[in-house]
């Protein structure tokens, strides 16, 4: 989450945007040479935070979409 503090000028999770997560998911595999396995791993906690926030959180964020939805990574 350092990441969205430094690049995104820490922005809130439900703010974020597809193409910011693909900017992240980027830096992981290019400039701190994670596997896709670990990538994956990322994903899927963004993900699983995401859907909890759409089913649980839905009154206090009635707007908010998981961005992860759709989002394809590394041919995956």
């Amino acid at each position: 989450m350092c990441f969205i503090e430094r690049e995104l000028g820490n922005k809130h999770f439900t703010e974020i945007k597809k193409k910011e997560l693909i900017k992240f998911f980027g830096a992981l595999q290019g400039r701190y040479k994670q596997s896709p396995n670990r990538i994956s791993s990322f994903k899927s906690v963004i993900s699983s935070m995401s859907n909890y926030i759409e089913t649980i959180l839905d009154e206090d964020y009635p707007t908010f979409r998981n961005p992860t939805k759709g989002l394809k990574l590394g041919g995956k």
